[in-house]
This record gives structure tokens, sequence and C-alpha cells, in this order.
């Protein structure tokens, strides 16, 4: 799998949309994320993994509490994770969204075909768990 993409929208520490794009080039493939601590690097594994499994790390503080702080006070309740990536030369946008007032999350999965996204692909977590096992 290669990760192409990842926008946040009001994720933890991320607040608004923040979007990083990582080197794909067969020649440069390596994307180096540094920091101060506390700035948002776990934040940005974290939301990863919760993208793509609804899980977050043992060590990730109030794990319940996903929206950005400063959303919530300008009365927002959602945040996005959005990961665009490639498996097996196929190109896939993954999209979770989640809700702080229903605590519910929805996980969509949508593929590209002619540089068009498809419809939400069915059963997405069984598509995700058939290209990167949750074990």
């Amino acid at each position: 799998m290669i990760l192409k993409k990842v926008k946040l929208t009001d994720f933890r520490q991320f607040y608004g949309t923040v979007e990083i794009e990582f080197a794909t080039s067969p020649e440069k493939n390596v994307t180096i994320i540094h920091g101060e601590n506390g700035v948002g690097k776990t934040a940005l594994l974290n939301a990863i993994k919760w993208a793509f499994f609804a899980k977050v790390t043992s060590n990730f503080r109030n794990p319940g509490n996903l929206v950005s702080d400063t959303a919530k006070k300008n009365g927002k309740h959602t945040c996005k994770v959005e990961i665009e990536f490639i498996e097996d030369k196929r190109h896939f946008m993954l999209h979770r969204n989640y809700d702080q007032r229903s605590l519910k999350n929805v996980l969509k999965i949508y593929e590209k075909n002619d540089d068009v996204w498809s419809a939400s692909l069915p059963e997405p977590e069984l598509v995700i768990n058939s290209m990167l096992p949750k074990e």
C-alpha cells in the first residue's frame, strides 16, 4: 500500500483542514514527519489508524475526544479523515467521519477508474481488511 495523501478536518490538534502529500516517486519515496512535542505527529499516526480501523494506539490520550477543541469552541461537533492511497496499482479514497454528539463514525471507500471516483464501495470494512488486515 502506498499512501498518497492524508487530509484531516478538525481532527485533534488539526483545526480546519490540513492536507499532507506523501512522496511517491520511485526515486524519492520517503516522507519525513518532524516537529516538536505536542504538535500532532502522534495525532497524524492515529488519524491514519483511526481512518482505516476506527481504532487508535493504546497510549493515545482521550481516544473518544477526536474533534478539535477549537472546532468545538466554534460550534462544530464533527471531524473527518480522508486518505488517498494505491494498492496493487488501484487508486482508492477512504473517508471516515465522526460525530462527537452521536459518537458515531461512518466509513466510505471509493475507487478511481479512468480519473473518475466510483460511488462508495459496499462493505468498506471488508474492502480495507482484504488489503490491510487489522492483525
